[in-house]
């Protein structure tokens, strides 16, 4: 579990890096908003129903 979390935690620290964001800021973009969305991708290619993953998207969208 802790190579897992070193991993990850390496992954997140060069986002931040590159973007200028914080990596708090970049753990609560992945977390909150890329992450439910590639679950929601998915799901929506296994249903396949494309609306599902378009409503989500602007949903998300309406809210910045």
């Amino acid at each position: 579990m802790d190579t897992i979390f070193s991993i990850v935690y390496q992954l997140l620290k060069n986002i931040e890096s590159l973007t200028g964001l914080t990596y708090h800021e970049v753990n609560i973009i992945t977390y909150y908003i890329i992450v439910p969305m590639v679950f929601i991708y998915m799901i929506g290619r296994i249903l396949q129903h494309q609306k599902l993953f378009k409503g989500f998207a602007g949903y998300y969208s309406k809210r910045w």
